[in-house]
């Protein structure tokens, strides 16, 4: 998370990763204390694999626009990315027979860790800036 080098950017992600590790294990001890061992491990399926591709992207986006290295290969990077988790999911439901709906559950996480981490309120020393820019 060191290639951000904008202090807002970098506590917005930190509390986006953070909401998020707090959300997989809740999201995962729900669907296993309601559903059942199956549902919680479609869960925590659906969670690795939307997990795997912020991590991805979060770093791989970064070092294309901070460092300017990597354009040419971006592309590559996103096409092997999605059919990575494309495989993997392919695998876990007809190799393993995991739950849909716990997959898609746990796909889900990601947007609820979002929605919840822009609950928060704005990061330190925002507040001030957007008031300079704003002549108030």
């Amino acid at each position: 998370m060191t290639l951000l080098k904008d202090p807002i950017e970098q506590a917005r992600l930190s509390r986006l990763y953070r909401t998020f590790y707090l959300v997989l294990p809740l999201l995962i001890g729900v669907a296993y204390g309601v559903w059942g061992l199956d549902f919680a491990k479609g869960a925590l399926i659906g969670c690795l694999v939307v997990g795997m591709n912020l991590y991805i992207s979060h770093r791989f986006a970064a070092k294309v626009i901070f460092e300017k290295s990597g354009v040419p290969f971006a592309l590559f990077v996103y096409v092997f990315k999605l059919g990575l988790s494309i495989l993997l999911l392919y695998i876990a439901i007809n190799r393993f027979h995991v739950d849909l709906l716990g997959i898609l559950l746990g796909l889900s996480s990601m947007v609820l860790a979002i929605f919840i981490s822009s609950l928060g309120g704005s990061p330190p020393n925002q507040g001030s800036e957007e008031k300079e820019l704003h002549g108030k």
